[in-house]
């Protein structure tokens, strides 16, 4: 996945990940650090990516707990939102924190509906829940956005629906 190395870079710097979490990569283009690597290229340039190669395995060697840290965090954070919301985060907290309700609810019912189907299926709730933690593993070393989590979702709807059936039935 990591064939955008700027990315994994912004990973192992605290403050371009910060950067990036509030506001994106193009808050990230206008930093010092950011020219300096690119030198004025485009940032998917062989030269350019090497940099940011070079520079991110030398942060991570300099601070794996902080680059671990930060994993998690973005990890944390991007599965709990709602796809293409990020900027309700600053604009619109009260609508931001609904839409994280509404992601927890969605894999509350992903649960229920797993143990529902694991009973009968219990290879079907594997797959569906193995292709989801694959991505989460693959996705999150780098800084990514929730809409690479869509094809996740829509494996796991399946056990949300199933998940509301039995709630529904009890």
């Amino acid at each position: 996945m990591v064939a955008n190395w700027g990315l994994f870079y912004y990973m192992t710097d605290p403050q371009l990940y910060q950067i990036h979490h509030l506001g994106g990569v193009g808050d990230i283009m206008m930093t010092p650090t950011y020219k300096r690597i690119t030198n004025g290229e485009c940032q998917f340039n062989w030269e350019p990516s090497e940099r940011f190669q070079d520079a991110a395995f030398k942060r991570i060697k300099s601070d794996p707990a902080g680059y671990l840290s930060r994993c998690l965090r973005q990890m944390i954070f991007v599965w709990t939102y709602i796809p293409g919301s990020k900027e309700n985060a600053i604009r619109a907290p009260g609508l931001f924190l609904l839409g994280r309700l509404v992601m927890l609810t969605f894999y509350f019912l992903v649960f229920f509906g797993a143990v529902r189907v694991w009973r009968c299926y219990p290879l079907f709730v594997l797959l569906l829940w193995g292709y989801a933690l694959y991505t989460a593993v693959i996705l999150f070393p780098v800084c990514t956005e929730s809409r690479y989590l869509i094809p996740a979702y829509l494996g796991l709807s399946p056990l949300s629906m199933m998940g509301a059936a039995r709630l529904l039935d009890t």
